[in-house]
């Protein structure tokens, strides 16, 4: 039977290299199910935004749905591909040791789009005066977009999140 100490005095760096693959490959499968939910916080929110669109040019009652319906397919589809690309990206990027910017670059997008219909709708429907509280939900998004743009520039290869 083999004594772990003698292993780790041994081998110092492997039983924590296998610890840190573990709780690196969690972390794939969670920032890809964060991004999942972001990216689908997106899709309802882009089918809101183009439904305030179709409201501003008064598309007509018969033309609206079928536009909104190939609206909201288009956009699911989108959704999928994200989802599936991610999964990949992220899988890739423990490999480099680069998995917190992979997740910060797409992360960021996606805040960006979120925060882009989210705003769309308050200055359609609110043509002549904004109210400054419809504005700080896209202006969070917006920051947080920000931010995470900022980690994924300035953020080296060698460092690690775990």
């Amino acid at each position: 039977m083999l004594n772990r100490k003698r292993l780790i005095k041994e081998m110092p760096g492997k039983f924590h290299k296998t610890k840190t693959n573990w709780i690196q490959w969690i972390l794939v499968y969670v920032f890809w199910l964060i991004t999942a939910g972001l990216g689908f916080l997106c899709l309802i929110s882009a089918r809101n935004s183009s439904l305030s669109i179709l409201y501003l040019f008064s598309v007509s009652r018969w033309t609206a749905p079928a536009v909104d319906k190939m609206i909201f397919l288009i956009l699911g589809v989108l959704w999928l591909v994200l989802v599936i690309f991610a999964e990949y990206y992220y899988r890739e990027a423990v490999a480099k040791n680069i998995l917190w910017k992979h997740f910060s670059l797409i992360t960021a997008i996606q805040l960006f789009c979120l925060s882009g219909s989210h705003l769309i709708p308050v200055l359609i429907i609110s043509k002549t005066n904004v109210y400054w509280g419809s504005l700080l939900l896209p202006g969070v998004e917006l920051i947080g977009g920000i931010i995470f743009f900022v980690q994924h520039k300035f953020r080296r290869r060698g460092d690690r999140i775990v």
